[in-house]
């Protein structure tokens, strides 16, 4: 039963009445409509409900004549939509991934109709202005992201509005996207009470993380910021900054065959042991970099810190002035290579201003096209300052007398830098080398 904006069922006479696999969804704007009603002081009629999709248990009945209102325990409530294949053209049969599926008495569907389609996938939203209890829906979104991803399932989007949310959150496992609204106003602050973000359930690239900044994480394990483990996803767009570690990777720690693709990100202000700013090892973990900057990290061996058995790929990468703003770490630098029996590669990228350049195991490291101070063997790399417009202000766009204009490799496949940008600018010619 569908749009009514007042009363779906008015039962009539006495006796009982038993509401079984069934759907009920008013008209919008009249979220308050009752699924049963009765105006008759003079009859009296019991209404069991179970096995049914429907928004509020408790406040969807009333009867003026003195009957009972009972729930079973195996209604679908709370969950805004039954995800129909297209209300917009009628198509009121369900999706794949319909809660609605199986949920019926003696696991039959709920509804009138069976599966018409695959999996439609939904957004959430989620805003610091929220009233509790709030569905996920844009007129009550939740108040929490943790919340949100609580609720949704595969495939759904969770779409967070501006603002701070004290929180630390875990994907759990769940293949969806969360996207800030904008990254400098979008912020998830971990409050020095661990990981800010964690991936520990075999999340893939298809899961994302975007348009946030992540700040404030302080842990003793790994991964300040974010921590993957047994995980993959796709970080984009994002600002990771201000995060601590007492062990692997203040911005960002890969362990144990994490592979994420790394994109659009600057990690700025991060401490860790190993790997200030990032840290990738183990069982082949072989991340992906592009258009990452990566300043005013300070880390025991590295900004950037590449372990055992990885093997990750670096691409439009700046990294510069970093390990210099903590003298007690000891030995620190832009980049650390600790062993040489997996393959490093670094293209178009500059290293630039660290308290060192490159330190640890050199030979298992490919590098092109680079500008690396202090030089690095390898194809078309140089030791040219790369005159930044102002390191000072952490604006690391080329100058106009830049060395790394034009530089890159021609047939690299990046084509935009860190602000978004066209690659190359103009169009026909070389790329420029690092994040911008």
């Amino acid at each position: 039963i569908l749009n009514y904006n007042s009363i779906a069922y008015s039962p009539f006479g006495n006796g009982s009445a038993n509401i079984l696999n069934s759907i009920f969804i008013p008209l919008e704007g009249h979220e308050d409509a009752l699924i049963a009603y009765s105006n008759r002081t003079d009859a009296r009629i019991d209404v069991f409900i179970d096995y049914s999709f429907f928004l509020n248990p408790g406040t969807d009945v009333s009867l003026e004549g003195g009957g009972q209102i009972s729930y079973g325990s195996n209604n679908v409530n709370g969950i805004d939509n039954p995800l129909f294949c297209n209300i917009l053209t009628s198509n009121y049969t369900l999706a794949g991934n319909s809660p609605c599926l199986g949920s019926g008495q003696n696991g039959e569907n709920i509804g009138a109709f069976d599966v018409g389609c695959g999996n439609v996938f939904k957004n959430y939203y989620v805003s610091v202005d929220a009233q509790e209890n709030g569905n996920g829906s844009l007129d009550a979104p939740f108040m929490s992201i943790q919340n949100a991803i609580n609720t949704v399932s595969d495939y759904d989007t969770i779409l967070v509005s501006e603002g701070i949310y004290g929180e630390n959150i875990n994907y759990n496992g769940k293949n969806i996207v969360i996207t800030g609204e904008n990254k400098e106003t979008t912020i998830i602050d971990g409050g020095g009470q661990g990981s800010v973000v964690t991936f520990v359930n075999g999340e893939a690239n298809s899961t994302i993380l975007e348009n946030l900044t992540i700040q404030n994480g302080a842990t003793n394990g790994d991964g300040g910021g974010i921590n993957c483990m047994y995980a993959s996803p796709t970080l984009r767009n994002l600002i990771i900054q201000n995060n601590s570690s007492n062990s692997d990777g203040g911005g960002i720690s890969c362990y144990f065959g994490s592979s994420p693709l790394v994109e659009n990100v600057k990690i700025l202000n991060n401490i860790a042991g190993w790997g200030g700013a990032f840290f990738c090892a183990e069982e082949e973990s072989n991340p992906t970099l592009t258009n990452v900057l990566i300043a005013y990290n300070s880390g025991l061996n590295g900004a950037v810190c590449v372990w055992n058995d990885a093997n990750p790929t670096f691409n439009h990468i700046t990294i510069a002035n970093n390990g210099i703003y903590d003298n007690e770490l000891g030995l620190e630098s832009g980049f650390h290579n600790e062993f040489s029996n997996r393959v490093v590669t670094i293209k178009n990228s500059i290293i630039w201003d660290n308290e060192n350049s490159i330190t640890g195991e050199t030979s298992n490291i490919t590098m092109v096209n680079s500008i690396i101070e202090g030089g690095f063997d390898g194809e078309s790399n140089i030791s040219t300052n790369p005159l930044f417009v102002n390191s000072n202000q952490t604006d690391y766009q080329l100058s106009p007398f830049s060395p790394a204009l034009g530089s890159a490799l021609q047939l690299d496949e990046v084509t935009y830098d860190i602000n978004g940008n066209s690659r190359p600018n103009p169009a026909g010619t070389n790329p420029d080398i690092g994040a911008y």
